[in-house]
């Protein structure tokens, strides 16, 4: 049987897309914990192996907070500038929390229309919405949906044992792991035990 594209998954993401990349311009510079990270990003651009800062007070050590998103940041602002790395990093952030929850939803119910309806209300998730136009919180983003993303690889290593997907999940929870800290310690205990179980 021939597999259709999922028409609500596409209207997800049009609308996520439009809804929060004309919103960010507004509101993501204004939040709690963007300019924290652009600072961070910047410290990259400019000396990529400087493990300390001395920017700020006495100086302190980056290595404390998992580096990929300022990184992701830092290449793209030689593109465009930082503001430039930040809106992008926060467009795609959009986008795979979008089809993170898409793909949670269709190995949770078997159901595409239920995974599409889920796509959908994703766009509009309050705390979707809090975490990104309120605290700026783009590692949490990037880490929250590329752990969703990892799921159903967990699922199908756990269910055949096959090593591919052995592979793919490890490389999904490194990325989580790389993006933030605090996101694999709560999706290890919330999620994936339940994976187990569904397994």
């Amino acid at each position: 049987m021939e597999k259709k594209t999922n028409k609500y998954l596409l209207v997800a993401l049009l609308t996520g897309v439009v809804f929060h990349a004309s919103a960010i311009f507004f509101t993501l510079e204004n939040t709690y914990d963007a300019l924290i990270h652009l600072f961070f990003a910047n410290h990259y651009a400019n000396s990529w192996f400087e493990p300390w800062n001395y920017s700020w007070y006495t100086g302190f050590t980056v290595m404390g907070y998992p580096p990929l998103v300022h990184q992701a940041i830092a290449l793209l602002s030689f593109v465009g500038g930082l503001k430039f790395g930040l809106f992008t990093i926060a467009i795609i952030g959009v986008i795979l929390f979008i089809t993170g929850a898409y793909r949670f939803a269709l190995l949770l119910t078997g159901n595409r229309k239920v995974a599409g309806y889920t796509a959908l209300i994703a766009v509009f998730s309050s705390s979707f919405i809090e975490t990104l136009h309120i605290f700026g919180q783009l590692p949490s983003i990037i880490a929250v949906s590329i752990l969703m993303h990892s799921f159903p690889e967990i699922y199908l290593w756990l269910k055949t044992g096959k090593l591919q997907y052995f592979f793919t999940s490890l490389s999904l929870l490194a990325v989580t792991v790389c993006s933030h800290h605090v996101t694999p310690i709560f999706g290890m205990v919330f999620f994936i035990f339940p994976i187990i179980g569904l397994v």
